[in-house]
């Protein structure tokens, strides 16, 4: 019994500490809708394990695929025997995995000496709720930490909650990390969570908001994806930090923005409906875009290259 029990320990590990040596990362632009057939077709022939990271819908979006060591000639002879352009984004998958690894260890060291929260790079769990603990107590008249179920790997599933006080006041709530792939979404709600808090009584809308409302802010929904270790990846699934540098540029540039000013003639009636009349357009937006926006930078003039996908 006890051999079996280590068999399925090491079999378990195992599947976390996949290597990619030699997986390839091309970025694929069809040109037209007969060639994103061809691109689905070739998602569809699940024999090559390929992994498509942005699915092929339309001639005037990239197709960023990755694929295993030993099937990258003959995807390349398929996209070339059908006349489609790419390139290579990613030579070799692993070594940008181990720089990645390397970059996270200094990062966390640098955390650590500073007790400072490097919202650019990927957190833990642990680190993760280490800083909602932290939020928890520097801002403890208005922020507090509680428990509202278990994951099916019985984790705790942790909300914040910023009130001023009272009792039946409507809320707002905010959630992140529901897929596995959007790792950056977590970063975000922490930096909403550190804004939240930094601001009430000093920035008006959050103030005018804490005052007649309560806001309920989960980080992190899924959790159980080899306990979000920064252990390379999960069956197929790359790691989190994979994509860090075009997650950090979507970050630096502010590109979100570009979805808050489509999405905001939608958004903001939705969130009039659950305020108290009074409170002008103009505020609720700003509030919108405090709340919602992942940087506090102006949008960029030129459009970024940033390619996030889920």
């Amino acid at each position: 019994m006890k051999l079996i029990l280590i068999f399925s320990a090491l079999f378990g590990a195992s599947l976390c500490l996949e290597t990619f040596v030699g997986h390839q990362v091309l970025r694929i632009k069809a040109r037209n809708e007969e060639e994103v057939k061809q691109l689905q077709l070739l998602e569809s022939l699940e024999h090559l394990e390929l992994d498509f990271w942005t699915s092929p819908s339309s001639p005037a979006l990239p197709v960023d695929l990755r694929i295993p060591a030993n099937n990258v000639q003959a995807v390349k002879a398929f996209l070339e025997s059908h006349g489609i352009e790419y390139s290579i984004l990613i030579k070799d998958l692993q070594v940008v995995l181990d720089q990645e690894k390397q970059d996270m260890a200094n990062s966390q060291q640098r955390e650590r000496a500073s007790s400072t929260f490097n919202y650019g790079t990927y957190h833990s769990l642990d680190d993760i709720y280490a800083e909602l603990d932290h939020l928890a107590y520097e801002y403890s008249d208005i922020v507090s930490k509680f428990e509202i179920g278990r994951s099916y790997e019985n984790r705790p599933l942790y909300v914040l909650k910023f009130s001023t006080g009272g009792t039946n006041r409507r809320a707002i709530w905010i959630d992140a990390g529901i897929h596995s792939r959007e790792w950056v979404t977590q970063a975000s709600a922490v930096w909403i969570a550190k804004k939240i808090a930094s601001s009430y009584g000093q920035d008006p809308s959050i103030t005018s908001l804490l005052n007649k409302m309560d806001i309920f802010l989960q980080s992190q929904t899924l959790m159980d994806t080899c306990s979000l270790t920064p252990r390379i990846a999960c069956g197929a699934r790359p790691a989190p930090g994979i994509k860090a540098a075009c997650a950090l540029e979507l970050i630096q540039t502010g590109t979100g923005m570009q979805v808050l000013e489509v999405l905001a003639p939608v958004i903001i009636p939705v969130l009039s409906l659950t305020m108290d009349p009074g409170p002008t357009l103009r505020w609720k937006f700003n509030l919108l875009s405090t709340l919602l926006r992942i940087t506090g930078t102006s949008r960029p003039s030129s459009p970024s290259t940033a390619t996030l996908s889920s």
